[in-house]
């Protein structure tokens, strides 16, 4: 009995976390939007609302996954999700982005 307690609570956390990976991952893709038409000159190449070629989801996933990653990396704190999906982005694609002037 205990063990379907646990596996039921497990698959609540992951769902918890898949929900705010979901609706995290539609503001990220209009700051990020923002941050290469403003710091770049450009729209952004891949975000999470680029049609899904194979190609472009695979990479996609990659890059949400290795953002995720990050962000509990440094303990799950909030306000970072543009940061880290670039650094993300940057470590799985190789390309660098430049620093915003403060």
């Amino acid at each position: 009995m205990c063990v379907s307690v646990v596996q039921i609570c497990g698959a609540g956390e992951s769902y918890a976390a898949s929900e705010k990976l979901s609706t995290d991952e539609n503001r990220i893709a209009e700051e990020l939007k923002k941050h290469q038409v403003t710091q770049h000159g450009h729209s952004p190449i891949l975000t999470a609302k680029t049609p899904a070629t194979k190609s472009h989801s695979n990479l996609e996933e990659q890059i949400r996954r290795r953002a995720y990653e990050i962000y509990e990396e440094r303990g799950r704190e909030d306000g970072h999700d543009m940061e880290d999906w670039l650094r993300a982005e940057a470590e799985i694609t190789g390309t660098g982005v430049k620093a915003a002037a403060a």
